[in-house]
């Protein structure tokens, strides 16, 4: 039997719960030179096994990223937690290329990397590897938990045009974006959130703008949808009488002759007109 440092014992041979040397015998200190029999009482060995108590991912989606990390705690100091065979990955719909495991003793970072597909997946840790604890009995790893879902999401949702059919404005009139509708498949429906390209009913006829519609689901995916837009001119110039009907049958009808008054012309696109007149 020997004793090294503070309450640490090493003896030959199994002992359960306690050890009797000749119980009864007083207390000594273990100076050089005493030969003594002890007593030692209640040695309690290190008879649980690890086990894996939480495992927490930095982002449970839905996200398009190619690597995920978790954090991975033990419920004391293990040992051999270093590779991809030490994990159990499930994936549903998903892949992965790799793992990679730093940290520790009890608490490990654990990157899922070359993740790739549309679905999810959960991190566990094999009770089945040669995880072991740190005490002389090295005992493996009884238990694990397993992590939340992440959610992955590769899939751009899909963008449409609300009034496809509206392809044009009025030259001098007003537009009024009909806007666009995006689909996901895990954000369902939501209205595009953004729009490039600005359309101009004053700018010339036959003016065409493309607008761009940008619609971006939670995971950063992006799809797009375009809408042509081009300026024309169907509405006739108005014209106006410079003087009403009353104004103009009393200017004319001192004998002194007609003397006519005119009128204005005026169009959305061109602006004010040029009238010709016929007639006597």
């Amino acid at each position: 039997i020997a004793l090294v440092g503070v309450d640490t014992l090493f003896a030959t041979g199994y002992f359960g719960n306690t050890v009797d040397f000749d119980p009864g015998i007083e207390v000594f200190e273990l100076t050089s030179g005493n030969d003594r029999n002890m007593f030692l009482a209640n040695y309690v060995p290190d008879m649980t096994a690890p086990s894996v108590v939480s495992i927490t991912p930095t982002i449970s989606g839905p996200t398009n990223a190619d690597s995920v990390e978790f954090t991975v705690e033990f419920s004391e100091d293990v040992l051999n937690f270093n590779d991809i065979d030490d994990t159990t990955i499930t994936h549903t719909g998903t892949a992965s290329t790799g793992v990679t495991i730093t940290g520790g003793p009890f608490s490990y970072l654990v990157s899922v990397d070359g993740i790739s597909g549309d679905g999810s997946f959960t991190l566990g840790v094999d009770t089945m590897s040669d995880v072991i604890d740190t005490s002389a009995a090295q005992l493996s790893l009884l238990s694990s938990v397993t992590s939340v879902a992440v959610d992955i999401d590769n899939t751009a949702p899909s963008v449409v045009l609300n009034m496809s059919e509206v392809t044009t404005v009025e030259a001098g009139g007003n537009w009024e974006d009909p806007g666009a509708t995006a689909t996901d498949s895990l954000d369902g429906e939501f209205a595009a959130q953004e729009v490039a390209g600005t359309v101009e009913p004053n700018a010339e006829v036959g003016t065409q703008v493309i607008l761009t519609y940008t619609a971006t689901d939670r995971a950063g995916n992006s799809g797009t949808v375009e809408r042509g837009v081009t300026v024309i001119d169907t509405t006739p110039p108005t014209i106006t009488l410079a003087l009403d009907t009353d104004e103009f049958n009393s200017a004319n009808c001192d004998g002194s002759g007609y003397e006519d008054p005119g009128a204005i012309a005026r169009d959305n696109a061109d602006g004010a007109l040029t009238i010709s007149v016929s007639g006597n």
